[in-house]
């Protein structure tokens, strides 16, 4: 049985784009008053290209929107 809502969203993503897959389940499955936690441990492998600083700073970004 799945749970309708929750309280806490936990979030280890190590692809591009966790700050999308978080949003889109919180509309879902978050309870008013909710939290998330979101855990990029590997976030070195996430991509080459870019500091974890920056890799961050963007999904921060998007959340924040």
């Amino acid at each position: 049985m799945l749970a309708s809502s929750v309280d806490v969203i936990f979030a280890d993503v190590a692809q591009l784009g966790p700050a999308c897959i978080v949003v889109l389940n919180a509309k879902y499955f978050l309870k008013n008053g909710g939290h998330v936690v979101i855990s990029i441990i590997s976030i070195i492998s996430i991509t080459g290209t870019a500091s974890p600083e920056t890799v961050f700073a963007q999904e921060v970004h998007y959340l924040r929107k």
